[in-house]
């Protein structure tokens, strides 16, 4: 029996990394009498209680026979693997029989990258035997385990790996080799900022580095904690040139040896921004022509609010509204269901912060209704309301030099089906240091052709845009990368199931703690919260977040009534991601069957699932562990609504809210990402000519413009090894006919989803291409590589 195994050469630095096959486990074993030849050791578990064993194999030619490994000729990096062979001797077929686990030994100086293993002529098997792997291999001396430890059977080599990646013993500062996977909070963000995770301010939590804490300026953290700041203080941050650490498996594009080459598009940005880094911080742009200036002809890709050609289409107020529900954050908006809206913050802290928006405002607007309640009966009216949730941090933001409200719009559905914005309600705390209570001004369409009316309500969208765009959900993934690793085997059905899910997802939250929410972070200097965004983020966790909600079926349920997708019958996010939303339970539910049988008892029963739920339940998101939402695993049901919930957020959700970035915001007075300047004050007249300066100097500018393009044009590329929902980086992830039947079903599934997409875009059906002639394909599972507004990656990679 032979093993054939691939090789990876790094020839930047001279490093062989290996590739090889792995076994649906795999780990590293000391061997203190190693003997620098034999390079990688190899042997084979069988599946037998008395867990007896091959002898040793080498892997021949290790360092001198560097060839392509054929194989992979239909792979895009074939270059950078060769293959090898072992030979395993003296294999007892009654004995042993078929082999179910691999152990590699590294007893080079160098790691090496397992790939994977096909075992050839193996007795009693009907074929080849394939090991996935994708692992790092450190070599031998970095590691060492309990003298006690009893690895002769499987389920215990499955339960020593498991601790070995928890490493409870290793607390100390975390090295590459290290493969711990563990918890921290967010006390690496500055330290004059806030440490989020705790009864403060509730947060999921990250992986941990393991490096040292220091304190910082006591006066520089605002409403903090003190005595727990004192305890907890905030991680070191890394030096210039360090790399944070995550485990290796971890690191995205771990199979390239060199950095992802950026996409065209993002290539031209950075040479129109390097033409204009000169730019004055209070520059803007006297028109938007000059705006528009910058899409021209071959500087920057054009984006979709105005690629059909309408300078103005971006400016209707039924494009405003239908962005809501086929824009680039079409989860927000909910049924109203009072009038007027009330506010939950507490009156003893905030005093009255109701909405001061009456009937006689928007009466006029609800066509054939004579009473708002009427209109509120029949589910005609909505809300975006962000009120409650920035008006706590307009105090601390507004005297930095942004100048915010908090907003409430309502929106009327007309006969039409289109939603249209009928009131915008912008309120500031008041004004006295010791005064509760909102001052609000309500605005609503200009019904003349006033020319300051106009220009006003054109302000108040944007100040809309402005909160809607600060509205963010982070970091909710990666405790369950986390505890994934920590207590699911890697021949653990789930695991297989979810893991192609988190690919990329700890590497891309490391750097962006590094570069785009630490202190003085990208965030901070494009979006209005500034140095309070992170903060304000911790509030919508605690007062928002709960992980039943987060399926998109029960949050259509939460936002608006009983059923599913009756928000707005041609609501093109909902429609097409209950499409999305079934294929995925869909294929959950199959493949979960297979190894489940449908059986309650066999989810109860299973030690390792029990351990992963509990620890995501009261450590990665403990801080949320008391609240309703989390369900018991108990059930078969439960356990297949959840893994459906964490792949949807990691696929489908992350693309509907991120991949549209740049078509609905490069442009950026269609979505303003700060405000500068309050409202024009009373008895200042704007007249037709002024709109258009005004509005440019209140919101971003010409700097933070060109930073914020930059940024979004990046995080809306796909790259050219983009892994898509219903694909799989490694072909043979499993060897599990019926498996692999269901994952067909799937895939079938989601090209049918694909066509009728494109139907329903090229009928132009209600909502889904609006003024600006732009069609909604954010849930479109497949995309080329660049900005395209549609695909599906399988995890949150950017």
């Amino acid at each position: 029996m032979y093993a054939c195994m691939s090789i990876s050469i790094d020839e930047n630095v001279g490093v062989v990394r290996a590739s090889a096959t792995h076994t649906d486990w795999w780990s590293v074993f000391r061997n203190d009498n190693s003997n620098e030849n034999e390079s990688v050791v190899a042997s084979i578990n069988s599946w037998f209680v008395c867990g007896n064993h091959n002898e040793d194999a080498l892997l021949g030619g290790y360092s001198s026979k560097l060839e392509k490994c054929s194989d992979h000729d239909d792979d895009p990096n074939h270059k950078e693997y060769s293959k090898f062979k072992l030979t395993f001797t003296n294999w007892n077929e009654i004995k042993m029989g078929v082999p179910p686990a691999l152990k590699i030994t590294n007893n080079n100086k160098d790691e090496f990258l397992l790939k994977y293993i096909t075992l050839d002529n193996v007795p009693g098997a009907e074929d080849s035997v394939k090991f996935l792997c994708n692992s790092w291999v450190y070599p031998q001396e970095r590691y060492s385990y309990p003298r006690n430890s009893e690895r002769h059977k499987l389920h215990r080599l499955r339960e020593g790996e498991l601790r070995h990646l928890r490493s409870e013993n290793n607390k100390g500062e975390l090295k590459e080799w290290d493969r711990v996977y563990d918890y921290a909070t967010y006390n690496d963000l500055g330290d004059d900022r806030p440490i989020l995770g705790g009864k403060d301010l509730p947060y999921p939590r990250r992986g941990r580095t393991g490096r040292s804490l220091t304190h910082g300026d006591l006066n520089l953290v605002i409403n903090y904690n003190i005595i727990q700041y004192l305890i907890d203080g905030h991680e070191r941050r890394p030096d210039k040139n360090q790399v944070i650490y995550i485990p290796r498996d971890e690191q995205i594009n771990h199979l390239k040896t060199e950095p992802r080459p950026s996409s065209e598009a993002v290539a031209k940005i950075i040479t129109t921004l390097s033409e204009d880094v000169t730019v004055n911080d209070d520059n803007y742009y006297g028109s938007f022509r000059e705006v528009l200036a910058l899409f021209q002809g071959t500087k920057l890709p054009v984006p979709g609010v105005i690629e059909a050609g309408d300078e103005n289409a971006w400016r209707d107020d039924e494009e405003f509204g239908r962005e809501m529900i086929a824009g680039v954050h079409p989860v927000h908006i909910r049924l109203l269901k009072k009038f007027p809206p009330k506010s939950k913050l507490d009156k003893r802290k905030y005093g009255d912060q109701d909405s001061k928006i009456s009937e006689d405002d928007i009466i006029n607007m609800l066509e054939d209704f004579t009473s708002v309640d009427k209109a509120i009966e029949q589910k005609r009216l909505f809300i975006l309301d962000h009120h409650d949730t920035f008006m706590p941090y307009l105090k601390r933001i507004n005297k930095t030099s942004t100048k915010a409200y908090a907003t409430r719009t309502i929106l009327f559905l007309t006969k039409e089906e289109k939603l249209m914005p009928v009131a915008i309600e912008l309120s500031l705390p008041k004004d006295g240091p010791d005064e509760n209570g909102a001052d609000s001004t309500v605005f609503t369409p200009p019904c003349d052709n006033d020319p300051h009316k106009y220009a006003t309500w054109q302000l108040a969208k944007g100040y809309v845009a402005v909160n809607d765009s600060g509205y963010h959900q982070l970091y909710m993934i990666e405790p369950f990368v986390i505890a994934t690793n920590r207590q699911l085997s890697v021949i653990h059905p789930i695991y297989k199931l979810l893991h192609p899910h988190f690919r990329g997802t700890m590497s891309i939250n490391a750097r962006a703690r590094t570069i785009l929410v630490n202190a003085d972070g990208k965030i901070e200097r494009i979006f209005f919260q500034g140095k309070y965004a992170m903060e304000s983020s911790s509030a919508v966790y605690k007062n928002n977040w709960a992980f039943n909600k987060q399926g998109l079926p029960a949050d259509l349920i939460k936002r608006q009534t009983k059923q599913p997708c009756e928000l707005v019958k041609n609501y093109p996010y909902a429609v097409d991601g209950l499409e999305i939303w079934n294929a995925i339970n869909k294929w959950v539910k199959e493949y979960c069957d297979i190894y489940y049988k449908g059986e309650d008892k066999k989810v109860q029963n299973d030690k390792e699932i029990q351990n992963w739920w509990k620890e995501i339940k009261e450590v990665g998101h403990g801080d949320k562990k008391e609240y309703d939402g989390w369900p018991e695993m108990k059930t078969f049901d439960e356990l297949v609504e959840s893994c459906t919930i964490i792949i949807w957020i990691s696929s489908a959700l992350h693309a509907a809210v991120n991949f549209g970035q740049y078509s609905f915001a490069a442009f950026y007075p269609n979505r303003p990402t700060l405000s500068r300047q309050f409202m024009p004050t009373e008895g200042t007249t704007l007249g037709a000519d002024d709109e258009e300066s005004y509005f440019l100097s209140t919101f971003t500018s010409k700097k933070q413009s060109l930073e914020m393009i930059y940024l979004i044009a990046q995080l809306s590329s796909h790259e050219s090894d983009e892994v898509y929902l219903g694909k799989n980086e490694d072909v043979d992830w499993t060897s599990d006919k019926k498996a692999l039947d269901a994952f067909k079903n799937f895939q079938a599934q989601l090209r049918e989803i694909e066509d009728d997409i494109t139907t329903k875009n090229q009928n132009h059906e209600k909502n889904r291409c609006g003024p600006i002639q732009f069609p909604y394909t954010l849930l479109f599972p497949t995309s080329e590589p660049g900005i395209t507004a549609k695909g599906i990656p399988n995890s949150i990679s950017i």
